[in-house]
């Protein structure tokens, strides 16, 4: 109930439009839009602090003494966020989490650190939260981040799972794609009821082609796929060859 309360509490739409400039979406799990088993019928979470309110009131989670934030048993509902220093997009969101979950009655600190010492901390599991990012691959394999064995990759949350790790092994399985997508969909689905983490928003890649290119054709892995065969046509051209 606080991990959906929690993800209840955090205004995605508002990160895509602040942060982003409105170039990506919501999201809903590990496995991004742009992948072959993406989960096109799951939608991320809705902004909706009244109904995390509710669920942390379920959990115990209330404001005994009136004084803006949640506590139970004499302890307060406070957490650090460690995320990257220099990243704009990092360091402006982490404020938009600290605005959002004050909002529903957790205080909450940033602390922004250069990437080594963060990452330091990250995969040391000194840390109460982090905000960063998940590079997915193109495989379409969440492993590294949501099955339990995985602490020494990218399960820093050392989230575990009996069933996550089962489908895993089924899909992983399977070579066949037909047949290997529906147990795909099952996991995302498994996933966003036991949430890992919060899966925040799907960034776009954006890229830029000069009007005088001709034949330029960006591709998932590169925007510059194949640039032998680029070409520019001889009234675009700056630097004229002899005759």
């Amino acid at each position: 109930e606080v991990r959906k309360a929690l993800s209840l509490a955090l205004d995605r739409e508002r990160m895509v439009e602040t942060l982003l400039l409105g170039f990506g979406k919501p999201a809903c799990g590990p496995i991004p839009p742009v992948l072959w088993n993406h989960h096109d019928d799951l939608a991320a979470d809705p902004f909706d602090p009244d109904r995390a309110r509710s669920l942390f009131a379920s959990a115990g989670w209330t404001d005994t003494d009136g004084d803006g934030v949640l506590d139970r048993e004499g302890t307060r509902f406070r957490f650090e966020i460690l995320t990257k220093q220099g990243d704009p997009v990092r360091e402006n969101g982490a404020v938009i989490l600290r605005e959002n979950l004050r909002q529903v009655g957790i205080e909450v600190d940033i602390l922004a650190m250069e990437l080594a010492a963060g990452l330091d901390r990250l995969r040391s599991g000194r840390f109460d939260s982090y905000f960063g990012r998940l590079n997915a691959n193109l495989f379409g394999d969440p492993s590294g981040y949501v099955k339990s064995s995985a602490v020494d990759e990218f399960n820093n949350g050392r989230y575990s799972n009996a069933v996550v790790d089962s489908l895993l092994e089924a899909a992983l399985g399977q070579q066949d794609r037909i047949v290997a997508l529906p147990v795909w969909l099952g996991l995302q689905e498994v996933l966003a009821e036991d949430q890992p983490a919060a899966y925040l928003f799907y960034p776009e890649n954006l890229v830029g082609i000069g009007s005088r290119l001709r034949n330029v054709k960006p591709h998932l892995l590169s925007p510059v796929n194949n640039l032998a065969q680029w070409w520019i046509a001889p009234g675009d051209r700056i630097y004229k060859t002899a005759p």
